[in-house]
């Protein structure tokens, strides 16, 4: 995903090419989200970095609006 320019694309067993792409600028730095829209698939070993990141310790339920 890049921010700045709303690319997203999803790799999957350390392809070269991106199985999915799409374009979004809705939202910038933040939450990650992860889900399936058919529930059969499995996963493990996922593997998710930034370039710059920051922790904090936020409420789950107080972070909505933010």
């Amino acid at each position: 995903r890049n921010v700045e320019t709303g690319s997203i694309e999803v790799f999957v067993n350390d392809m070269a090419q991106p199985i999915m792409t799409a374009q979004d600028k809705t939202f910038g730095h933040g939450w990650i989200g992860w889900g399936s829209f058919d529930d059969t698939g499995m996963a493990n070993d996922i593997q998710i970095w930034a370039p710059d990141s920051e922790l904090k310790n936020i409420d789950f339920f107080g972070a909505a609006g933010r």
